[in-house]
């Protein structure tokens, strides 16, 4: 199993032991960023980052998933630090982080023109997300509010 950081160079596998999340989880209005892994109290963890596919570029984080919950994850919080997986000062790293997009998890004043190159690949990959889409977190939180949260596990949003 990889630790660290993993480049998951478009269009080639992944090494072996991990599960391919790609086009899992694609969203519309998002371009998947990377993806971690972290050991919990609760057991293995896993969270998603997303960067916004249209105007001024946006970054956002799932709330962490269980393995069989986690294709299903949806943007939660702003993120401020998808680039190494650590979201809070004091968090613990992840045993790995898998970047799918590289270019664009910094803000990049070509960000633009990266995130058309990085959608026209995504969709000669097959991924049939609506990149057009405006993604407000707080337009989709309102549309699809969390179900509760029972026994200290994160659900995933409705919808």
């Amino acid at each position: 199993m990889p630790s660290g950081c993993v480049m998951a160079i478009p269009g080639h596998p992944l090494p072996a032991g991990l599960t391919d999340y790609r086009l899992l989880l694609q969203r519309d209005g998002l371009i998947l960023l990377s993806w971690d892994k972290r050991r919990t109290e609760m057991g293995d963890r896993y969270t998603a980052y997303w960067v916004t596919s249209v105007g001024l570029p946006r970054f956002y984080a799932s709330l962490p998933f269980k393995k069989e919950d986690f294709p299903s994850a949806r943007p939660e919080h702003k993120s401020y630090a998808a680039e190494d997986g650590i979201e809070f000062y004091g968090q613990d790293a992840p045993l790995y982080i898998v970047h799918v997009a590289p270019e664009l998890m910094m803000h990049n004043p070509r960000h633009r023109e990266l995130r058309l190159e990085h959608i026209q690949m995504l969709k000669e990959q097959g991924s049939a997300a609506n990149f057009s889409y405006v993604y407000l977190l707080k337009t989709e939180k309102k549309r699809n509010p969390l179900r509760k949260k029972t026994s200290g596990e994160n659900r995933p949003t409705a919808g």
